[in-house]
């Protein structure tokens, strides 16, 4: 396995991504990790893991005043 392959998001993750994605657009925040869960029906900590791990690659930031999440440009 390559570096690449480490930054590169699961196939849950992506998911994830794709729901934070979603919920920005349609409410022009960035969706807090209950937000994220709720759409999705999972977990609080089972999403919020996913969202660490977004962050560590780069993926994720946390929106400017520390409310929600927010994709990076090389997501």
């Amino acid at each position: 396995m390559n570096n690449a392959d480490v930054t590169k998001p699961t196939p849950a993750q992506l998911v994830v991504l794709n729901t934070v994605r979603m919920l920005r657009q349609k409410h022009s925040y960035g969706p807090t990790v209950g937000e994220v869960a709720k759409a999705m029906k999972m977990h609080k900590e089972t999403v919020n893991t996913h969202l660490r791990a977004l962050r560590a690659k780069g993926y994720l930031k946390v929106a400017q005043g520390g409310y929600g999440f927010i994709p990076t440009e090389s997501a």
